[in-house]
Order: structure tokens, then sequence, then C-alpha cells
């Protein structure tokens, strides 16, 4: 049985493997996720290209430029649509490399709302935009997945935003993944 850390790179290898079917792999995300400090973001960036890829999408990674914009746009092969897709990773204080001392308390909520408007600052009027955002939630074992308190927070701040008309129809799409589910 593997442990942890060989199964945690065994899924990082099929990851890039998926990607690289779909898209060249790029050298700016590669150098971030071999710096320690970076590591955590460009793992999740990697981890939704990879869905993306395994569902058959095709991928084209954005460039270095001066403008804001998502990770990479996602089209579709079969209707050609694309999609802008971002991907944001909450960092928790005294975790992977992110300075500061844990706070349990404040590592089991979904404090995520600066993630979610930096978010939508990368946005375009014209496609159709998908934000992935990892909570980074600890584990609540016992607590049933919509109960947790991660997810009573995303709730909270997702219906300040109201909810979508047919005459003001929702822009984006926001996937926030924690520990143990999703919302």
């Amino acid at each position: 049985m593997p442990s942890g850390p060989v199964s945690s790179l065994v899924t990082l290898g099929f990851d890039i493997y998926s990607i690289r079917h779909k898209a060249t792999f790029p050298k700016e995300l590669r150098k971030r996720l071999l710096k320690h400090r970076f590591f955590q973001g460009a793992r999740y960036e990697i981890a939704v290209a990879a869905i993306f890829a395994r569902a058959g999408f095709d991928i084209r990674f954005y460039g270095k430029s001066s403008y804001k914009h998502g990770e990479f746009i996602a089209t579709d092969p079969d209707t050609k649509q694309d999609i802008i897709v971002e991907a944001k990773s909450r960092h928790r204080k005294g975790i992977l490399a992110t300075p500061g001392t844990v706070d349990e308390l404040r590592n089991l909520r979904g404090d995520i709302k600066t993630l979610l408007v930096d978010a939508f600052q990368q946005s375009s009027d014209r496609i159709p935009f998908v934000i992935f955002i990892d909570v980074n939630a600890l584990p609540t074992p016992g607590v049933a997945p919509l109960e947790k308190p991660w997810v009573h927070d995303i709730k909270s701040l997702l219906e300040q935003y109201g909810a979508p008309t047919k005459g003001k129809p929702d822009p984006s799409v926001v996937y926030a993944s924690g520990v143990s589910g999703t919302y």
C-alpha cells in the first residue's frame, strides 16, 4: 500500500500526463511547482486543468501578460465552446510554506471572499467563465458533507450575489472544493 506522499506524487504525475495529452505544459507553471512557496497554487491549477483534460476538453494556457485573465481556456471539442477557467487555492497559516501560526477554528471555515472577488476580476464578458476554489479546510469526521462549517460559509457568501434570473444570468460558475466535499 503506497504512503500518502507516494500517492500524492503518483496523482501529480497522472495529472501532468493528462494535461500533456491536450496541451503543452507551461514552463512557468513548472517553475511555480518547483518553488516551495508557490507549490500549493500550482498544484491546484494542475489538478483543475487535468479534470478538463480527462473530460476531453482542449486546453490553451495563457502566457504571461499585463492584463488579468484566467489560468487557461478549455474548449469543448464537439461544440467548440470556449470556457475561461480560474483556479484559486486558499492558503492556511502555518501550512505548506505559509507563514504564521495554525488557527484550527479558522481552518474549518470557508473564508474565501478575497479569493472569489479576485477570481471575478479574471472573467470576460464574451466567454463563459468557471471558478474553482480549493477551500483547503480541515477534515471534520462525522459531520455530514452539507453540514460542514465551510459549506455554510460559502452558501452565505454566494447568497450575497443574489440568484441569477433570465434577465440577469450569472456570468460565472463557482466550484468550491474542500477536504471532503464540493459545493
